[in-house]
């Protein structure tokens, strides 16, 4: 529940009880569904978020894999194919 819901105004809270107006919108580097290079590797992106120090995390699918297809790793370590 906020101060805006129960009718407290803003100034009468401490500053640990008021909720944050930020808005993020993250841009990535990969879609999901995208071809990407992991290694030399051919993935497919099947997820992605970001981590509290703002990194980009993917969530991959290696087509030629026969053992661990499904790989998380970071997204310094993709590149794009061409």
């Amino acid at each position: 529940m906020s101060a805006e819901e129960i009718n407290i105004p803003r100034v009468q809270l401490p500053r640990s009880l008021l909720g944050r107006r930020r808005s993020y919108v993250a841009a990535y580097r990969f879609r999901i569904g995208q071809l990407v290079d992991f290694h030399g590797d051919l993935a497919i992106v099947i997820s992605r978020s970001r981590t509290a120090m703002g990194r980009e995390h993917y969530g991959i699918v290696l087509l030629d894999a026969h053992e661990r297809p499904a790989r998380d790793v970071l997204g310094s370590a993709l590149k794009h194919t061409h």
